[in-house]
């Protein structure tokens, strides 16, 4: 089976807040990044002005989440990147950074930067996110869709952008939808074909332990789908195991 995370508009009888504090929580639970900063900005959006990245690591702390939040010293190229405060005119004085890995592995990961969680806290409130400049080369040759693990920074593609942005919206809640390989093959099947027009074909991609093939779903050589699929060689019906290109 496939776990994989659905977006649903049916948010009736649910506040802002609450439909945030749900999508966060399912998002840190399969430790995707783009729908954690998606949905820690939902959150923000549905909490009352004056609130911080600080207060919202403070509430990740609260809950109990794997996903944590440290300010670190920028790094950046001034011609293709810049820090964006979330609230306020002031400078950052920090990048804010999410570390979306298992709760041991976040914790370690602040504390090599932090020694005091009170100085990140305080460290987070004049932090900003780490924005691509549209006009930079960086910018202009960045391929969809692609992230940078841990970092604010994420470059979408058109698909994933929509709903990145209904989610930091508070207009979607994400559900898990659990699916055969061979249910999730013909979906992404049908899925390239409703965006692009055009039928995807199977391509081998990688060899998996054991010299079995794993193909995966391509246009014109180039990969569409992050998921690719190993067939099996005795049922001789079709189904596959799945495996996540994007964290294989």
């Amino acid at each position: 089976m496939a776990t994989l995370v659905d977006f649903s508009d049916d948010t009736k009888g649910l506040s802002a807040l609450e439909i945030a504090l749900h999508n966060m929580q399912l998002a840190d639970e399969m430790l995707d990044l783009q729908l954690m900063i998606g949905s820690c900005m939902g959150w923000l959006e549905a909490c009352p002005p004056g609130k911080t990245l600080a207060d919202l690591e403070t509430e990740l702390r609260r809950l109990g989440l794997n996903t944590h939040i440290y300010a670190k010293k920028p790094v950046l190229d001034a011609e293709a990147f810049s820090l964006r405060p979330y609230r306020g005119t002031g400078p950052c004085t920090h990048e804010a950074v999410f570390s979306c890995r298992p709760a041991a592995r976040a914790r370690a990961e602040v504390l090599e930067h932090w020694s005091d969680p009170d100085g990140n806290i305080r460290a987070l409130a004049t932090a900003g996110m780490r924005v691509l400049l549209e006009d930079s080369k960086q910018a202009a040759a960045a391929p969809p869709p692609a992230g940078v693990g841990g970092s604010t920074l994420e470059v979408l593609g058109p698909t994933r952008r929509g709903q990145i942005s209904l989610v930091s919206s508070n207009l979607v809640l994400l559900r898990l939808k659990h699916l055969t390989g061979k249910q999730l093959l013909a979906e992404a099947e049908k899925d390239v074909l409703r965006r692009t027009g055009r039928a995807p074909t199977l391509m081998l991609c990688a060899i998996a332990p054991g010299g079995r093939p794993v193909m995966a779903l391509a246009l014109d050589g180039a990969i569409v789908v992050p998921y690719g699929f190993i067939f099996s060689a005795h049922t001789g019906d079709g189904d596959c195991t799945v495996v996540d290109l994007g964290r294989s």
